[in-house]
């Protein structure tokens, strides 16, 4: 989301400042600078008050507009356009499985998925490490959980969001854990197999589809999934795999 936001603020003349945790990887950072945006680093904790929506970040000096990665309705619906595409290029699609982070992403692939194919299964991946909808699916209701920053950056937290945990509840059957070594396994498989250069976050769901496939409806179509869904950045290819029915 950062890179496409900094690509679109280059393209319009606007200046983008994006907020990154410290562990950030300097590939993705790099490419975003690269674009003409400020990278701004801080610590985990603080990043993660910031986009749980406890605490508020003084950019611009009061100028700018914060666009919420996560609780934006707009970036939620923008989301929800890689389900339409998903669900028009495989009609027989059985199940997603969609990487989680904070919720925004499964949040709009869930949303596209309940209006126009209520059938297809919405999956999230997640670190054993970190079992943020696993452990609050189990309870009923949000739950804490433990984090460390791992090469997967772009998942894991500190807990299920309460902003996107009603939909997120109502929109996910279920989440499948992945440990560390599955996911870099699956990088491993993503790059020789199919020449993509993947990252942890991305590779997750990938990791999930390969570690449960007995457990879900229908075979992965690994090589579609791929060609249909490469951006124009490796460093940011984004992955979910879709299962059809056979």
């Amino acid at each position: 989301m950062s890179f496409k936001q900094s690509l679109y603020s280059q393209q319009s003349g606007i200046a983008c400042t994006v907020l990154v945790p410290e562990h950030a990887p300097e590939a993705k950072t790099s490419a975003i600078e690269e674009l003409g945006a400020k990278i701004v680093r801080l610590e985990h904790k603080e990043w993660w008050q910031i986009v749980s929506g406890n605490k508020t970040y003084d950019h611009a000096e009061g100028l700018g507009i914060f666009i919420h990665p996560v609780f934006n309705k707009s970036v939620i619906a923008g989301n929800g356009t890689i389900a339409l595409e998903v669900l028009e290029d495989l009609p027989n699609v059985s199940s997603i499985i969609v990487p989680y982070g904070g919720g925004g992403l499964a949040s709009g692939v869930g949303t596209v998925v309940e209006n126009l194919k209520p059938s297809v299964n919405v999956i999230t991946s997640e670190l054993d490490s970190s079992p943020q909808v696993y452990s609050s699916l189990a309870a009923g209701k949000c739950m804490p959980c433990d984090f460390k920053s791992t090469f997967c950056d772009g998942i894991g937290g500190f807990g299920c969001l309460s902003q996107t945990w009603p939909m997120v509840s109502k929109l996910v059957k279920r989440s499948i854990l992945v440990s560390l070594e599955e996911v870099a396994s699956a990088v491993k498989v993503l790059a020789e197999r199919n020449h993509v250069i993947a990252e942890g976050a991305g590779a997750s769901s990938v990791a999930a589809a390969l570690s449960s496939k007995s457990m879900l409806s229908g075979d992965i179509l690994f090589d579609f999934y791929i060609s249909s869904l490469k951006t124009t950045h490796p460093f940011f290819f984004f992955f979910l795999v879709y299962f059809s029915n056979s």
